[in-house]
C-alpha cells in the first residue's frame, strides 16, 4: 500500500507558477502591509472579481480589524462554515465538526470527541513530545544537522496520530503522504490538481481506518488511545457511533493533526532564526524547563509568521457590522494575522513581545471553531520548539537549504545546523 500512496501522486500535475505566486503573496512581509491597507478602509476591504479568480482568493470580502473579525467568528449562525468545508471534508472522509455548524449533530459529536481526546491527557502529551523530539535529535546530531519539516516535525506529528490517536498508517511515508494531500484539498486548495489527489488517496486512508477499526473492535478495543475511546464510546450508550462513524471522525481529526503542527513549527523557528536574541530567550526557557515562556514565544512568533493567516465563512443572510452591509451569500474572509496586528486591540503590533495576554492571540482561529487541537497544540509546540531551541549550536544552515522553501501553502524544507 506504501507505493500505491505515494506512486499515482508522483504522477499528476505538479504545483504551478500561480501556486508559487500565491506563496509570494501570502508571505507576512508582503500581506502584512497590504493587510495594514485594508484596515485603514471603512470596515471591509473588497477583493476585486479577476484578482480574487486569478489568485484562487477565497472569498468576496476581507474583515481586517480586530472588533469585527472577532464578531465574525463570534457569529457563528450569521457567519457559517458548512458552505465553506463540508462539501470538501464529506468528499473526503464524511461528516465531520470541521464542516459542521451549530446543531444536533455538531453538538453530538463534538462532545463525544471531547470525551474521547481530554485536557487531562495534557501531560501525557507532553512528555510524548518530548521523547519523540529527543529521539528525532539524538539521531540528526550525529550528522550535525537536520531538516525542521522532514525530519522533526512532520515525522513528531504523525507518531503522535499513532502514539495518541491510535493510527499508525501502513507506515510513516504513506500516511505524511495521505495526510498532506486530504488537509490541502479539505482546507485550502478545491482545484483540479488537488482533487485530484485526494481522490486518490482518500479512498486507501479510508479502507485502511475501515481495516483498523475492524481489528481493533475485534480485539476488545485496545489501548488507551483516541481511537480505542472512540469505540468504547459507541458501546457505552451512543448509539450513533458505529464503526462508520468512528472512521469519519478520526479521519477528520489526523488529517487536521500533522500538517498543522508541521507548518507552525516550521514558522516559528524561522523566526527564531531572524532574531537571535530571542532565539537566546527561549533557549534559555526550554533548558529551564519553562514551557510558559516557550509557550508566550510561539504565539508571538505565529503572529509573526502565522500558520493559518485567515478563516473563511460564508455570510448566511444579509448582515450589518460596524455600520456596513454584508450582503447574504457572501463569502468572507476573517484576517487573522491583520487582527494581530490592529493598534486598536493590540499595544505597539510592530514590537515582538512576550507580555501580551494570551486571550489576545488569534493563533489558533476562535468561536465555534476555535481549532479543536488548540490544547494539544499549546502542549506538543512549545516542547517541539523548545527541544530544538535547546541546542547550543542551533542555527541556519548557509545556502539554499537553510531558507524554509514550501510545497504551496506547506512547509517543505528548512536545514539547520546543530554543531556546538
Amino acid at each position: 500500500m506504501s507505493a500505491g500512496g505515494n506512486e499515482p501522486a508522483a504522477a499528476l500535475p505538479r504545483r504551478g507558477w500561480r501556486d508559487r505566486l500565491v506563496r509570494w503573496v501570502a508571505d507576512p512581509v508582503v500581506c502584512r502591509p497590504a493587510f495594514a491597507v485594508v484596515r485603514a478602509l471603512p470596515l471591509l476591504g473588497r477583493v476585486p472579481g479577476p484578482a480574487a479568480r486569478f489568485l484562487g482568493f477565497p472569498a468576496q470580502v476581507v474583515v481586517a480589524r480586530d472588533a469585527e473579525v472577532r464578531e465574525v467568528l463570534a457569529r457563528d449562525a450569521q457567519f457559517t462554515i458548512a458552505e465553506v468545508n463540508a462539501a470538501r471534508i464529506e468528499r473526503i472522509a464524511g461528516p465531520f465538526i470541521l464542516g459542521l455548524d451549530d446543531g444536533e449533530q455538531y453538538e453530538r459529536e463534538h462532545a463525544a470527541l471531547r470525551r474521547a481526546v481530554r485536557a487531562d491527557d495534557l501531560p501525557r502529551l507532553r512528555s510524548l513530545a518530548a521523547t519523540l523530539a529527543d529521539d528525532l535529535l539524538a539521531t540528526a546530531r550525529r550528522r550535525g544537522h537536520i531538516d525542521v519539516v522532514g525530519e522533526y516535525a512532520r515525522l513528531a506529528a504523525v507518531r503522535v496520530v499513532d502514539r495518541y490517536f491510535g493510527v499508525p498508517g501502513p507506515d510513516e511515508a504513506t500516511m505524511l503522504t495521505w495526510m498532506r494531500s486530504l488537509f490541502d484539498n479539505a482546507f485550502v486548495d478545491d482545484g483540479p490538481r488537488a482533487r485530484a489527489i485526494a481522490a486518490h488517496h482518500a479512498p486507501q486512508l479510508r479502507s485502511y481506518l475501515t481495516d483498523l477499526i475492524a481489528t481493533r473492535r475485534a480485539a476488545g478495543g485496545g489501548p488507551d488511545d483516541v481511537l480505542g475511546r472512540l469505540l468504547w464510546l459507541g458501546e457505552a450508550g451512543e448509539t450513533w457511533l458505529d464503526d462508520d462513524a468512528v472512521r469519519r471522525n478520526l479521519s477528520g481529526l489526523i488529517v487536521g493533526a500533522v500538517e498543522t503542527t508541521s507548518k507552525a513549527v516550521a514558522h516559528v523557528v524561522e523566526e527564531l532564526l531572524r532574531r537571535p536574541p530571542v532565539r537566546s530567550e527561549v533557549r534559555a526557557a526550554a533548558v529551564a524547563g519553562d514551557h510558559d515562556v516557550v509557550l508566550r514565544h510561539v504565539h508571538e512568533c505565529l503572529r509573526f509568521r502565522p500558520h493559518q493567516p485567515l478563516v473563511v465563512r460564508h455570510c448566511r443572510g444579509t448582515a450589518r457590522m460596524g455600520g456596513r452591509r454584508i450582503g447574504a451569500g457572501t463569502t468572507v474572509a476573517a484576517a487573522l494575522q491583520s487582527a494581530m496586528f490592529d493598534r486598536r486591540a493590540v499595544e505597539a503590533p510592530g514590537d515582538y513581545r512576550t507580555d501580551r495576554p494570551l486571550d489576545r492571540y488569534l493563533t489558533f482561529g476562535g468561536g465555534l471553531h476555535e481549532c479543536f487541537g488548540k490544547g494539544i497544540n499549546e502542549v506538543v509546540l512549545p516542547v517541539l520548539v523548545g527541544r530544538l531551541a535547546a541546542e547550543p549550536g542551533l542555527r541556519r544552515q548557509p545556502g539554499r537549504a537553510g531558507r524554509i522553501r514550501y510545497d504551496g501553502p506547506f512547509p517543505h524544507r528548512l536545514v539547520v545546523d546543530l554543531g556546538s
